[in-house]
């Protein structure tokens, strides 16, 4: 069984591509407790333990990742992670992310950059990403 709390990255869920930039969409698993809690006070019954994701921002020109923030407009607080519940919204929180965690995500991201973008025209998204293609890891 997993320790509560310590993150696990699933795979790339899609990417979208710009002309300079591309958005990786990623699962993960296993957030804290509390945010664990938090979604399953949004879902109830309907809670899914694989709703939680991350958003990796790809700069070409730097050749530089960054992990996107949501900023809540009340607050000001940034939130790094999102959860998604049964109707497909993403309700935002905020973790602090490892260097380790960043650099797995990060490298997978590259690999999918290095091995599939090049041949993409731009503005294309790729979706539902299945188990066996490259840009997908487990």
């Amino acid at each position: 069984m997993d320790q509560a709390g310590q993150l696990h990255f699933i795979g790339i869920e899609h990417y979208d591509e710009f002309p300079d930039a591309v958005l990786f969409w990623v699962d993960i698993s296993n957030p804290p407790l509390e945010i664990q809690k938090a979604a399953k006070n949004i879902d109830g019954q309907d809670y899914r333990a694989a709703g939680y994701g991350m958003c990796i921002f790809y700069e070409r020109a730097g050749n530089c990742f960054d992990i996107v923030t949501d900023t809540d407009l009340d607050t000001g607080d940034s939130r790094n992670i999102f959860y998604i519940d049964r109707d497909g919204n993403k309700h935002w929180f905020q973790l602090d992310i490892s260097k380790e965690f960043s650099a797995q995500i990060f490298a997978a991201c590259g690999k999918a950059a290095i091995a599939e973008m090049k041949s993409l025209p731009c503005g294309k998204e790729k979706k539902s990403l299945k188990k066996g293609n490259t840009l997908y890891e487990r």
